[in-house]
């Protein structure tokens, strides 16, 4: 078991203080009340009421980051920000273990914490390679630097891209630190698409991140054409001709809870159930984005024209005055139209949706869920029917891609 750190014994110390002295009317009551369900009421006395952290120390690993997200979000002490307490938990495993994370903490002011957890990717998937050739990453010449670009298992150009810049500034980092073999950073000889695309992993190309299909989503010529992918990824069926989307008004949109209320409905022979599917932040913005919307732009080659758009209370409109509503056809229309705008041969609203199952799935089963539950979850979430064939076919698209992940 790992034992806290010194300084977040103290800062928690103090804090346990603070509330136990009662300046703050019901906060410490109302923080601890929260954690009863969770860490169960013995533990929230020990910790709050006799300020015992040896009891906190002894929780498992998901019942201490609970208290540490209440306690945070009360103090704003940095020190006990549980993405800074449990760092270790995604930097096990690096080589050079102590130097990457010495970098990773001189970014963590400046970046978010999934741009933090994409450099640990870079260095859990570099790992092997490094490992191999017996050095660290920032002693990699410009050749050896390409066994780590296809160790990274980047599905995309622009992935990669990200990744290499990611490499850039962890090699200057290194330089800084007089810690490199060399003088020079071999990562910059690596400045143009056309000399990484080469790596690039185009076996993983059928299962799309939800940055690609979001950034696909968000940088389209109109937002009535971005949604479409943003919310078949997000669980809105594309099936029974695109029925969901064709029908899906204002109304079912809850952007104050980002959600929406989906009505029961009738796919063949099968009942769909009525569902509540969660919006992505993306997803909300440019359902809102879709709404506002008062033309459409269509591009031909190097032409384009404006058409205004109907006015209902649809999400998707037609172009024509009295099409209230978008004709199924054209939704397809529009997703091919991405995927050769975008160069993505296999875009389309299966692998859109395939996509979205499995990265969700991911999500859950990562925070804890156990995989027959979580695939449950999310064939119900994206209206699919739950039985043992559908339950094995998402299962096996998990297993592919955490396995594309290792």
């Amino acid at each position: 078991m790992r034992r806290m750190d010194v300084n977040v014994k103290r800062e928690l110390g103090q804090v346990l203080t603070a509330l136990n002295m009662g300046v703050l009317v019901g906060t410490k009551e109302e923080i601890a009340e929260g954690l009863v369900r969770t860490i169960g009421r013995q533990s929230v006395v020990e910790i709050f009421d006799n300020q015992n952290i040896d009891e906190l120390e002894n929780l498992e690993i998901r019942k201490q980051k609970a208290v540490f997200n209440k306690l945070y979000a009360f103090s704003k002490k940095e020190t006990l920000n549980p993405f800074r307490i449990f760092l270790w938990e995604i930097t096990e495993g690096f080589y050079n273990e102590s130097f990457k994370v010495t970098f990773i903490e001189s970014m963590i002011n400046e970046y978010t914490e999934e741009s933090i957890k994409n450099i640990a990717i870079i260095f859990d998937r570099t790992a092997s390679v490094e490992e191999k050739l017996g050095k660290d990453l920032y002693d990699f010449d410009t050749d050896e630097l390409t066994e780590a670009f296809v160790a990274l298992k980047s599905k995309t150009v622009r992935s990669l891209q990200n990744y290499v810049s990611k490499i850039k500034q962890y090699v200057d980092f290194a330089l800084k630190q007089g810690v490199t073999a060399y003088n020079f950073n071999h990562a910059t000889s690596y400045n143009t698409q056309k000399k990484i695309e080469k790596y690039v992993d185009e076996e993983a190309n059928m299962i799309f991140d939800m940055e690609e299909i979001m950034d696909m989503a968000e940088y389209s010529d109109n937002a009535q054409d971005g949604v479409i992918l943003a919310l078949t990824f997000d669980g809105v069926s594309f099936k029974d001709n695109y029925t969901e989307l064709v029908e899906l008004t204002e109304k079912q949109v809850d952007f104050e809870n980002s959600v929406i209320n989906l009505p029961e409905r009738t796919e063949g022979d099968r009942k769909v159930e009525a569902r509540t599917v969660p919006m992505s932040a993306k997803t909300r913005m440019l359902v809102k984005r879709a709404i506002e919307d008062g033309e459409y732009v269509s591009i031909t080659g190097e032409k384009s024209r404006t058409y205004k758009l109907a006015e209902s209370n649809h999400i998707l409109r037609g172009v024509r005055k009295g099409r209230e509503k978008i004709n199924w056809r054209n939704i397809n229309q529009r997703i091919l139209r991405i995927a050769d705008v975008e160069a993505k041969e296999n875009l389309n609203a299966t692998t859109i949706s395939y996509s979205g199952q499995v990265y969700y799935a991911y999500q859950l089963i990562r925070n804890g869920m156990n995989t027959d539950k979580a695939v449950d979850m999310i064939l119900n979430r994206f209206g699919l029917a739950v039985n043992t064939s559908s339950r094995f076919y998402l299962k096996n698209r998990i297993e592919q891609y955490i396995n594309n992940l290792a």
